[in-house]
Parts: C-alpha cells; sequence; structure tokens
C-alpha cells in the first residue's frame, strides 16, 4: 500500500523536478509517468491480498483459542483456568496483532482492527448468550473476563 502510494507521488513530486532540471524532454516525463502508474495496480493488489489473507489467519486463530473456551461453559468450576488462558490469549493476540499492524495508515489500521476486534466480541457474547442457568459465581467470573475485554482492547 505504501509503495502504491509512493507510486503515485513520484512522479509529481520526485521525478518531474528533476527531469526538468537536466533540460530532458517531455517524452521522459511522460515515460516515467506512465511506468509508475503501471506499478499502482499490481502493488495494490499485492499489498491488499495479502492483508486480507493475514485478516483471515488472525480470525482463525482467535476462534481456534476461542473455542478451547467450549464455549464458557463450567467457567466457575473446573473450567475457570482453561476459559481464562483462552481469553487471555485472545487479548494479548489480538495487542500483538495492533502492534504488528500499527505502521499501515489509519484507516486501513482502524478497519483491521475494527474486524479482528468485532470478532472476539462476537465470539464472546454468542458464548455467554448460549449459557442456560448462570449461577451467580458464574455470572461475576463473566463480568469480570468481559470487564478485562474492554480494558485491554480500549
Amino acid at each position: 500500500m505504501y509503495l502504491a502510494h509512493q507510486c503515485l507521488t513520484l512522479g509529481r513530486s520526485k521525478i518531474f523536478p528533476i527531469v526538468e532540471s537536466l533540460g530532458l524532454g517531455a517524452g521522459l516525463q511522460t515515460a516515467a509517468s506512465l511506468s509508475t502508474l503501471h506499478l499502482v495496480t499490481p502493488l495494490r493488489n499485492a499489498a491488499t491480498s495479502t492483508l486480507m489473507e493475514h485478516l483471515r489467519t488472525q480470525k482463525s486463530l482467535i476462534q481456534e483459542k476461542f473455542n478451547s473456551t467450549r464455549g464458557l461453559k463450567d467457567c466457575a468450576g473446573e473450567g475457570s483456568e482453561v476459559c481464562e488462558k483462552a481469553i487471555v490469549g485472545c487479548i494479548s493476540l489480538l495487542l500483538t496483532v495492533f502492534k504488528c499492524i500499527d505502521p499501515l495508515p489509519v484507516t486501513i489500521y482502524l478497519r483491521f482492527l475494527g474486524v479482528l476486534t468485532d470478532e472476539f466480541i462476537r465470539l464472546l457474547c454468542d458464548a455467554v448468550l448460549n449459557l442456560e442457568d448462570i449461577i451467580t459465581m458464574e455470572c461475576s467470573i463473566l463480568l469480570r473476563y468481559i470487564d478485562s475485554v474492554i480494558k485491554a482492547t480500549c
């Protein structure tokens, strides 16, 4: 994405002044402009496909980690350690991904962040909604999990 952006601005800001200062003809100016423009589409396509593949991979990793909670069943009993490890694992995975994609442009970074966070929150909400007959102890533990997720992602 960065390279595609640089190709768009290269002709106007860097190549044209060099061509003009050398007194070379307009043919070189046009050729330089066209060659940089021809690179934009392949670079954007390559960056987009790589980023989308990375997004799919991260979503599947979040789903795998969260699925180890067995839908938050028995989060107050024997499964509490498993649930906590899975949720902390998902949060740490999200934070690691957010640090890795930080160099991306803000709009792309925020969309990527939104998709991954939405996936995790959707999994968490679906698991809570699928629980039946939640006891007080489970409820307090679930609230603690949700609170830790909110603090970590905000």
